[in-house]
């Protein structure tokens, strides 16, 4: 039985014939003959060993028979004494070619490559970026966002669907995880190819040991140079400025960005400094940088939603940004990396909103008319030491955060009800993660060490006072203020080690986790002008503390096509809360079991199977203990008498990947399903005025949810067209307390998009790009919304004559929202290009149409929000880009 069992694996696994291409021609001289005995070779792109070589016939004919996997394009060479040796480039598939030489009358030997717009070398997949550049391009992102296989959210690069873990300017990463600054002023004339490095493992020490299935992008330059961007434009709406100036410097060894922007036309440039930086740990090291932390903000403004477009149609803002990076590689391997960024920024909103909230017994309906600004400090500053090696792993990053914000709002409420809002909010953190790994043997031992304190103070002020029934028996009251201090103190640790047997790789872990945090609040309210600070029942004083050892067994396993990783982490957790003097919880004990499985499976050489699952039992809501009310808005009020929270939650997912760089097609396909239940649920309780009071109810709960994404991008050299398509579908159900009544939600969601970009033509490019979607919200037995969407941008680039081009930017949206008409955006720009100067001269007339209001419906949760957005009106701007 164990012989034809084996037998049956082996025939559906073990694929005996490889797949080959037919690459055949004709070798002719210039008079069309053809040329016998011509010696024809073959290479991999880049490669130095000749792979296989044929002689052509008597009439100059010739067959090659070259195996597929793992070359999609390939060098062939032509040799003969009298004739110039020749060298082109082929996509390594089945064609038929005619190939001219030229007679041997030179010194000199003649190399032509032909234009492969993507091709692969080992796990390396390469775009030409002269391929996909049209004339209006100007930055590395207008290539980036182009490239079949890749996308662009946001700031985010995405490669296959996952963020990249990895951006890096011939092989050195300068910005870590905020590599926007780059990709937004990197001049695409610089770069000479983008990659993908699939299957990156950033940390050399664990090559050997460590397979990955994550992709990081490396930027090929021309050659080593100091490049950058430059803009100083002016306008009128009444006055307008944008001002960028990014040089950059790219040596072999040493690299640098520095920038200076500020701008009041609508771009948040701030946007470029968040970092995209994903967490890579992996057997015990974590080579992702630390994310800018904050602590938590407990309050926040009613605000009015943003329109989901571009920003400078409808920001009116105020930014000064200045940042600068530097590193340094040292002869010895190791780098060195300083940052400093600090912007102020300063954002209006104006709009209204109409609020409809569903409950189980009622409707409640109000207005909002809103005029608020955001005023808002940040300075961040760090150094990093690192050393990458085959022989060790060493990484020191130290990091020094604060942010301060001055809200400041004015609310008019049911048209007659004015109040003011104002929120500060103070935040500073400091941290230092180390981590260090070397062989001790054949094993591998790794230490991680992370400490980090942060404290934000934050004060609401209200005037009037709401919630008068709780905070004055039902009276009218001046004025407000809630104020919050809260710190946190956080120290992990932990030793691994990595241990190789054969295709076996076993990695134990054990760690012990430190979390401390602190939480004062108080409430001072100002009846009659007389101020007054509100007894114990509306002031925290409250402090947590969570101590975690954990084990942790990560186990990864190679076989053939097969790739498994599984992670067995169980963690034993103690709590302690003192609340005043009186101690809540004190040592109380919990253990949590959260094992996850990933298996991957190479179907064929351009196709791959992803399946995953995880399972995580949690315990938690330390900072849900706060015994006493803590006002977050003007009608959002917290009180929950909390105690330790568990939830469990099991993910499922598999997806199929499909990559073929000869015909530069990529496309992903992904099925993924979450439960969660908990032991607890959020209690919401609405007035007739819709202030909400929300509590802690000891009911279980649970949620379910599915989703389908697609996604497929293709390039078709001949046309010079990039064409790509998404899909998604999402079904939620979620258990929610209204009023005291239990009910369910039910949400669907299900949209496609589509995005091409044409440059075949000399005088016109063009890009059109759509996008439906259509959501549906019901709660059982109560009502039902759905609201549709489907945006339309097309853009069109002439060049009637050398060096100067006109640009229409036309964007239609579209909804279903009853007594809304579509709306239409047109944006023009002329552009005069002077190349002497490496420079652009730039008329642009943004919002020709001159909309004013921007209206939009959506669901959240059990409430229906209409909202009325002011807009930017027409303006105009006359800018000079230049290049350093």
């Amino acid at each position: 039985m164990r012989f034809w069992l084996l037998s049956v694996l082996l025939f559906y696994f073990i694929k005996p014939v490889v797949a080959q291409s037919v690459i055949s021609g004709n070798i002719q001289d210039k008079a069309s003959q053809g040329v016998p005995s011509v010696s024809i070779t073959y290479k991999a792109i880049g490669g130095l060993v000749i792979l296989g070589y044929v002689i052509s016939n008597e009439s100059g004919e010739f067959q090659l028979n070259v195996p597929v996997s793992g070359l999609d394009s390939l060098d062939l060479t032509f040799m003969h004494l009298a004739y110039l040796k020749k060298t082109i480039r082929i996509a390594n598939k089945s064609s038929k070619y005619t190939f001219k030489l030229e007679d041997n009358t030179k010194t000199l030997k003649e190399i032509k490559v032909a234009s492969v717009p993507v091709y692969r070398t080992g796990d390396t997949v390469n775009y030409n970026v002269s391929e996909f550049t049209s004339k209006q391009d100007r930055v590395i992102a207008d290539i980036v966002k182009k490239l079949p296989g890749v996308e662009m959210q946001g700031n985010m690069i995405l490669y296959q669907g996952k963020p990249i873990q990895k951006y890096m300017v011939n092989n050195l990463d300068l910005m870590g995880g905020k590599y926007g600054l780059i990709n937004n002023n990197l001049p695409a004339e610089a770069v000479k190819n983008i990659q993908i490095v699939e299957n990156d493992q950033p940390i050399k020490i664990l090559n050997s040991l460590v397979p990955s299935d994550r992709a990081s992008l490396n930027i090929q330059l021309k050659k080593f140079t100091t490049t950058g961007t430059g803009k100083v434009g002016v306008g009128y709406e009444p006055v307008l400025w944008d001002v960028n100036l990014t040089p950059m410097t790219f040596n072999k060894n040493f690299q640098t960005l520095n920038s200076f922007q500020t701008n009041n036309n609508g771009n948040d440039v701030a946007l470029q400094l968040g970092s995209m930086s994903m967490n890579s740990g992996s057997f015990g090291l974590d080579l992702s940088e630390p994310i800018k932390t904050e602590g938590r903000s407990y309050f926040g403004l009613a605000d009015v939603s943003s329109p989901a477009f571009d920003q400078k149609k409808w920001l009116d803002n105020r930014i000064f940004l200045y940042n600068s990076n530097v590193l340094k590689k040292l002869n010895n391997g190791l780098e060195i990396k300083g940052n400093i960024s600090y912007y102020n920024n300063l954002n209006k909103r104006e709009g209204y909103t109409s609020t409809s909230i569903f409950t189980p017994d009622k409707t409640v309906n109000y207005t909002e008319t809103i005029d608020n600004s955001y005023r808002t400090n940040d300075l961040d500053a760090g150094v990093i030491i690192n050393k990458n090696e085959n022989n060790i792993y060493l990484n020191d990053n130290f990091k020094v955060h604060r942010k301060w914000n001055a809200d400041r709002g004015n609310l008019l409420l049911d048209q007659d009800q004015p109040i003011i809002q104002n929120n500060n909010f103070d935040d500073f953190n400091i941290l230092n993660k180390f981590s260090i790994a070397r062989f001790i043997g054949k094993q591998l031992l790794s230490i991680n060490s992370l400490i980090e304190y942060g404290t934000t103070p934050q004060t609401l002020y209200l005037s009037p006072g709401s919630f008068e029934n709780i905070f004055n028996a039902g009276n009218h009251f001046n004025s407000l203020t809630q104020q919050v201090q809260s710190r946190n103190f956080k120290n992990e640790n932990s030793i691994s080690f990595t241990r190789a047997f054969k295709k076996l790789v076993f990695s134990p872990e054990i760690g012990l986790n430190y979390l401390d945090n602190q939480l004062n609040t108080q409430i001072i309210t100002d009846v009659n002008g007389k101020k007054q600070q509100l007894g114990d029942d509306f002031v925290n004083d409250l402090n947590t503390t969570q101590t975690i050892l954990y084990f942790k067994l990560i186990t990864n396993y190679v076989l053939n096509k097969w790739k498994f990783n599984i992670s067995t982490p169980y963690s034993f957790n103690v709590f302690r809360v003192k609340q005043f003097n009186d101690l809540q919880l004190n040592n109380e004990t919990r253990n949590s079991f959260n094992p996850s499985l990933s298996v991957k499976y190479e179907l064929t050489a351009k196709t791959d199977l992803d399946v995953n699952g995880s399972y995580s039992n949690q315990f938690g809501g330390l900072s849900n203990f706060n015994s006493a009310y803590i006002l977050s808005s003007y009608r959002d009020i917290q009180k929950y008498n909390g105690r330790l929270l568990e939830s469990k939650n099991f993910g499922s997912g598999i997806s199929v990947s499909y990559k073929n760089t000869v015909e530069a097609s990529f496309a992903t396909l992904s099925y993924n399903y979450t439960h969660g239940e908990r032991d607890y649920i959020y209690r919401t309780t609405l007035d007739t005025n819709g202030l909400s009071t929300v509590e802690l109810d000891n009911r279980p709960s649970r949620q379910d949810a599915h989703s389908v994404i697609g996604r497929a991008s293709t390039y078709f050299q001949n046309l010079k067209t990039v064409l790509k398509i998404n899909a998604n579908l999402l079904f939620s159900k979620s258990d929610y307390l209204l009023n005291n009544l239990f009910t369910k939600q039910y949400a669907y969601l299900y949209g496609a998009g589509l995005d091409l970009n044409n440059s075949a033509l000399e005088y016109l490019s063009l890009r059109y790009s759509t996008n439906f979607n259509r959501s549906i919200s019901k709660l059982k037995g109560q009502y039902e919304n759905s609201i549709l969407t489907n945006n339309h941008t097309i853009d069109f680039s002439f060049y009637p004559v050398k060096n100067h081009s006109i640009s229409v930017t036309n964007t239609y949206y579209i909804t279903n929202s009853k007594g809304q008409e579509n709306q239409l955006f047109i944006d023009l720009e002329y552009r005069w290009t002077i190349p002497k100067l490496k420079t652009d001269i730039e008329f642009s007339l943004f919002n020709l149409l001159n909309n004013n209001l921007y209206f939009q419906q959506y669901n959240n949760e059990y409430s229906v929000v209409q909202s009325y957005f002011q807009l930017r009106s027409r303006r105009f701007m006359v800018s000079t880009r230049f290049k350093f």
